[in-house]
């Protein structure tokens, strides 16, 4: 799991999140990747100038229930009982 600094703005709650961990794969994020606020836990992906923009209802639902999702909150899990 590699992280890179990105400063991006969470669509939701408006939180500038500084770095991007890609959970899945090696690199940094890319264009229609999952973004997962670090604050509020909103799902958003990253557009083609790589801002990261609000999913609609139908996109959620698929996360939630994708590996992706199930990894970000093993991360936080972890991050939280490590005291970050």
């Amino acid at each position: 799991m590699d992280s890179h600094m990105l400063i991006s703005t969470c669509p939701w709650c408006g939180k500038v999140n500084e770095f991007s961990t890609n959970l899945l794969n090696s690199g940094g994020p890319r264009p229609n990747d999952v973004s997962v606020c670090w604050t509020c836990g909103g799902l958003g992906r990253f557009d083609e100038s790589m801002a990261v923009v609000r999913m609609d209802f139908a996109e959620q639902t698929e996360v939630f229930q994708s590996r992706v999702y199930q990894a970000y909150l093993a991360a936080k899990a972890a991050a939280k009982a490590a005291g970050r």
